[in-house]
């Protein structure tokens, strides 16, 4: 029940705690979420064939550390066992699992430490190894793209007050190719009402390199606030993209305006935005191209009633057709 997995489970799952020792079990149906939603959108063509899917777990919890044993079976396929411990040392974390494919005899690993040194400070390292015969389709990634299969990596951290950097190696088996990536953030403070955001990225891969770095400030002083940032991204060439945003809101109502220049030429260098929108609404366009957009967004609410606008458009310095939006949404609460 407890998963950080990419798989959806759905089924019955029950936990008995004895002391220091917890027993977890679940009876789950792999696919019975995905034949749900396609039963109830009339894509019944393409229903998954259900199959069903036991899992125990065993794990003992003590005050600085604990231990653990899981496995499972798949009658569509799949059975796994693995163990996994943490312990403590003062200031010092450690950390470990492995798992092991009964059918293919592949074996996966992960551990690391985690030491604080101080309050706000931190210091990472981990190590994982994914052979292309370990079967990762259940197992959590411990970093971002990871299908936690078929490769070798080493992953280092750092936090120290505001700054944030992170670096990541990883070794892709079967492709014999290799991959760095690399990322910082510096929060600086600079007043009350004045935060500077830096952040940085980098990722190499066989030939390509990609490169990353913008510039944010925030400004709030009572009902205004002003929000800026410039992107600069090299791929296969230079794009750049920067914005300008004020607003005003209060307890019940608000109002941001914002307008965006971007010059990106090739859509492999396309930059992506967060963009306010209505509830619900989740507006995140990839810019492309040589132009600029304006926005409005604007929303009230009472007791009952709940009321928001977005208008936008888009313009392009080039043949390419403008872009315009409006939305309205009301909501209503009984």
């Amino acid at each position: 029940a407890w998963t950080y997995t990419s798989a959806c489970h759905r089924g019955l799952a029950g936990d008995v705690t004895l002391g220091h020792i917890t027993v977890s079990g679940m009876v789950s149906i792999p696919g019975l979420r995905q034949n749900m939603d396609r039963a109830i959108s009339g894509k019944r063509a393409q229903m998954l064939e259900n199959h069903i899917m036991p899992a125990l777990n065993i794990s003992w919890i003590g005050s600085r550390g604990s231990a653990g044993a899981s496995a499972y079976w798949d009658s569509g396929g799949g059975m796994m066992a693995g163990a996994n411990a943490s312990w403590n040392f003062g200031t010092v974390d450690f950390f470990g699992e492995t798992s092991i494919d009964l059918r293919k005899g592949g074996l996966g690993a992960v551990g690391g430490m985690l030491w604080t040194p101080a309050w706000k400070k931190k210091i990472a390292l981990t190590a994982r190894y994914y052979p292309s015969s370990f079967t990762g389709i259940n197992s959590g990634s411990i970093r971002s793209g990871s299908k936690a299969r078929d490769e070798f990596g080493i992953t280092a951290g750092l936090s120290w007050n505001s700054l944030s950097l992170t670096a990541d190696l990883a070794h892709f088996l079967s492709k014999g190719c290799n991959q760095f990536k690399t990322v910082g953030i510096w929060t600086i403070e600079a007043s009350k009402s004045l935060t500077l955001i830096a952040r940085s990225s980098l990722r190499v891969k066989q030939k390509e390199t990609r490169a990353d770095a913008r510039l944010d400030g925030k400004w709030a002083s009572g009902k205004w606030a002003i929000n800026a940032r410039f992107n600069w991204l090299y791929c296969k060439g230079n794009a750049c993209l920067g914005y300008l945003e004020a607003g005003w809101k209060q307890e019940k109502s608000y109002i941001w305006l914002r307008g965006t220049a971007f010059r990106i030429d090739s859509w492999d260098d396309r930059i992506y935005v967060y963009e306010r929108d209505a509830p619900g609404n989740f507006n995140v366009p990839a810019y492309y191209g040589k132009g600029f957009s304006i926005s409005a967004v604007c929303g009230w609410k009472s007791q009952r009633n709940r009321l928001y606008f977005r208008a936008s458009a888009i313009k392009y310095l080039s043949d390419k057709a403008a872009v315009a939006e409006c939305r309205l949404q009301y909501i209503l609460k009984l």
